[in-house]
């Protein structure tokens, strides 16, 4: 069955699509993904990741409310985590 989640409901804010737009370049894009992976980005880019994360570990692990899938999200992002998942991951 497909469910539809709000960010409100994930605990997190509705954004423009202004706020998201990805850049003018390749190496735009790769500079907000950077800034993302290393928690400086704006508040809508962190969103939006935390957001697609958390739907992704949702859909996955049925023991997760989508609450526990953002705050797991959230911690991977903030903690560094995923910055360094991200780096093994294009070392291979």
């Amino acid at each position: 069955a497909i469910e539809t989640i709000s960010p409100k409901q994930m605990g997190l804010s509705a954004h423009k699509p202004e706020e998201l737009y990805g850049g003018h370049s390749l190496e735009a894009s790769a500079r907000i993904m950077t800034s993302i992976l290393e928690n400086n980005a704006t508040k809508a880019q962190k969103e939006v990741v935390i957001a697609n994360a958390a739907t992704a570990l949702y859909a996955v692990d049925d023991t997760l409310s989508i609450t526990d899938a953002v705050a797991k999200a959230q911690e991977s992002l903030e903690s560094g985590r995923a910055l360094n998942a991200f780096i093994k991951f294009i070392a291979n």
